[in-house]
Parts: C-alpha cells; structure tokens; sequence
C-alpha cells in the first residue's frame, strides 16, 4: 500500500530525514520509535505534504495505492489527504479549528470530498462516534474542541480522520497527552478500528509498551536515519543495533 525509498527530507537545506525505506501493507500496523528529535513526526508529515515551514522533500519516492505523492500538485495532494490518507495528531485540540463546532468539523471533512447536506454530515459522525465509545455525540457535535477532555478530543480526531473511509491512517504520537488508563482505551480503540475497517496505520510512538501492543513491524528512527527495521519480536526481542537496545535498557522498571 505504501511505500518509501531513499526518502530525504530538508529544512532550509539542513538534513532532517535521510535515506529511509519502510513500507506498509494493507491492514499493518508499523511502529516508527525513537526519542524526541529523532525525525519520526517529520518522516509522517512527508507522505501528505504537511511539513513545517521551511521543510520539503528533497530526494527518494513516496508510492501509495499505485502514486507517486512527491509528484503530484495541491489539487491533486488535496484529494489524497483526508480521504485516501488521514492523520491523527498528537494534540488534537491544537489542530481542530477552535471556532468551529465538531459537527461543523465533520462536515467540512466530508464535504471537500463530495457532496454532503449538514444533516448527512452529522449523522455520519453521530455514527461514528458511538462505535467509538463516546456517550451523549449530539452534545460532542455541538461543542467546540475547547470543550472537550483530552480523551475525548483524541477520540473525536479518530472519528474525523475516519469520516471518509481512508486506506491508511497516520498517527503521530496519539497517546503520549494522554493518562495510563486512556491510553489503554485509546490504543484498543486503534487496534478495534483497523480491524474493523481493515485500513493499515503508520504510527509515531516513543512509548515502546503502546507500539509492543499495537505493531506488526518496526521501525527504529536515530538521528534521522531508520538504522533497524524488522518484525516486532525480532526488533524488540533481539535488537540488532546498539541505539535500539539502548533504548529499550533505557525503559524505566518499576521495583517492589
């Protein structure tokens, strides 16, 4: 479904991401880890041309579903994004438009992608938040993402990266603003979600408990380098660089 080769990516010509291969496969969970800095959250952004200022794609290919994304327009980047391909942000309250309603949102999520009355739209979301766990959605769709708890606001962003049916979700650090208990509730929603859809997600996590949960594959990102990449128990369990087996001593053990 998805796949990189000798991915570069630049900010003002300095190097943040270098020579990366992974790929994804319909109905996969791969796990990108490694510390803060590292270029994980910039390797995500690079496949849906959402880069910070400053920030470009400068050498390799980016193949999803038979494209090439460095290639294409806005227009044509417009109709991948959201639809093909969403994102879940690691703060979704930060990224929701804070004078929109959520229901306003959903509708504006769909709409860009075809045609859509009000009352369609916020039935969909209706919908889609029950099967996510959220209680009282007519109330959810009228408040604004300042209303909302962390939780929910991240389970709201579920439902909106979800409105259109996308073949691959990205999910940058959808955890880490989290407490232990949600996060729990966050990554079974995650795993209940991509069984039931069957779409594939690329996710960002330094949390090695939550990718050990979720990942089929894993990816290890150092300086902006991939330096290991392998099935989970064999990167996890018999880590062949020394970066990722720091990494992993690194984990805090609680003792009684």
């Amino acid at each position: 479904m998805l796949k990189i080769h000798n991915l570069e990516v630049c900010y003002d010509k300095h190097i943040t991401v270098q020579n990366v291969n992974l790929s994804v496969q319909a109905g996969e969970i791969v796990g990108i880890v490694g510390e803060s800095g590292s270029g994980k959250s910039t390797l995500v952004r690079s496949v849906v041309d959402i880069l910070p200022k400053g920030g470009c794609v400068t050498n390799g290919c980016i193949h999803f579903c038979g494209k090439e994304l460095t290639t294409l327009k806005d227009k044509q980047m417009n109709a991948v994004r959201g639809k093909d391909i969403a994102m879940i942000f690691q703060h979704p309250q930060l990224t929701m438009e804070p004078l929109m309603t959520i229901d306003q949102a959903f509708y504006e999520c769909i709409h860009v992608h075809r045609k859509c009355e009000r009352r369609e739209a916020r039935e969909i979301g209706k919908s889609l938040m029950t099967d996510l766990g959220l209680e009282k959605p007519d109330r959810i769709l009228n408040s604004y993402p300042f209303e909302l708890s962390g939780g929910m606001a991240q389970r709201v962003a579920v439902a909106l990266a979800l409105v259109n049916g996308p073949k691959l979700v990205l999910a940058d650090e959808p955890t880490s603003a989290l407490d232990v208990t949600v996060q729990r509730k966050m990554i079974d929603l995650l795993l209940r979600v991509r069984d039931k859809t069957g779409c594939a997600l690329l996710l960002v996590s330094h949390n090695f408990g939550v990718i050990a949960k979720m990942a089929d594959r894993v990816g290890v990102m150092y300086r902006g380098k991939l330096v290991e990449w392998g099935l989970k128990e064999e990167v996890l369990y018999r880590p062949q660089h020394g970066y990722t087996d720091r990494l992993i001593r690194a984990i805090p053990k609680i003792q009684w």
